[in-house]
């Protein structure tokens, strides 16, 4: 590619890694690599990837100002670090449509495995939006730790300004976001895989805020954790969730319950779809998002 290209790449089965360096935009029409994408362009359009069978990570994007439609990630396997992420995401100003993981399949024995991955380690992430995903994310390691749907970690330098909405999780745990700001989650609905009243790591998290500050968490579904809503260090925002434990609820104190439906019932089909008298309709809406796995 030149700068400002359009690169479209034939349908078929691709085997290796490939790196994505210069502006403008990719198609993949019908293409599916099996080893990781990494883009390391900034102003950049990606069309219509689909990933498989990668080592450590499917997706990984560091540029800046950066538009991802429609990408698929099947089966990461683990590496020598022992991570399995479907997508990894540094830069800024970076954009997700229609994001589809499976992350079920492979080769995995001490891996914690993310769907969606941002430990800042490595560089800073910040204006990052996923709008529509479907995250599925079974796996659980043999010392009894699942992986998340979505993991925003500040390790060594900062995230801020995330959006998510519109996304499907059926997982472990859903949500971990620490020591960041600006995070807004919203019209996701998060399915359990498994209730489990297990202490510490084998414990079921729906979503996990731990000294974050601008957090809005509203209009979300999550059915089945244990732990379903954890706050630490500073209180979050939001309105108009669903809560339905199957156990009695636990939760955080610096979440307030107020405008929420707290241990009630969504009334979902088998699809995870509100059926008649569900109070997700709302007169002008859902709350939660809708997909099966």
């Amino acid at each position: 590619m030149t700068a400002g290209s359009t690169l479209n790449v034939p349908a078929g089965e691709y085997s290796g890694s490939i790196t994505i360096k210069k502006a403008g935009t990719v198609n993949f029409v019908g293409a599916t690599i099996l080893g990781r994408v990494t883009n390391s362009a900034s102003n950049v359009t990606i069309n219509n990837l689909t990933v498989k069978d990668s080592t450590l990570v499917g997706f990984l994007t560091t540029g800046s100002n950066v538009t991802v439609n429609n990408l698929k990630v099947y089966n990461t396997d683990e590496g020598s670090t022992g991570d399995a992420d479907g997508v990894r995401v540094r830069g800024n100003t970076v954009k997700f449509n229609n994001l589809y993981i499976n992350l079920d399949d492979g080769s995995k024995t001490t891996a914690h495995p993310d769907c969606v991955q941002f430990e800042t380690w490595v560089g800073s992430a910040s204006n990052i939006t996923f709008d529509g995903m479907t995250c599925i994310n079974t796996y659980r390691s043999g010392d009894g730790q699942g992986g998340y749907g979505l993991m925003i970690d500040n390790e060594s330098t900062s995230w801020n300004t995330v959006t998510v909405r519109n996304s499907f999780y059926y997982v472990w745990r859903c949500v971990f976001s620490d020591q960041g700001s600006n995070f807004i989650f919203e019209n996701n609905t998060c399915i359990s895989v498994g209730l489990s009243a297990n202490s510490g790591t084998a414990t079921t998290l729906g979503f996990y805020s731990a000294s974050n500050t601008g957090v809005i968490f509203q209009k979300n579904i999550l059915v089945n954790f244990y732990q379903p809503v954890i706050v630490t260090g500073n209180s979050i925002g939001g309105y108009s969730n669903i809560v339905y434990c199957g156990t009695p609820c636990r939760s955080d104190s610096a979440w307030s319950h107020t405008n929420q439906l707290w241990d009630v019932n969504p009334k979902l089909d088998a699809n995870y779809v509100p059926m008649t008298g569900s109070p997700a309709i709302l007169s002008n809406g859902y709350i939660g998002a809708f997909d099966a796995p």
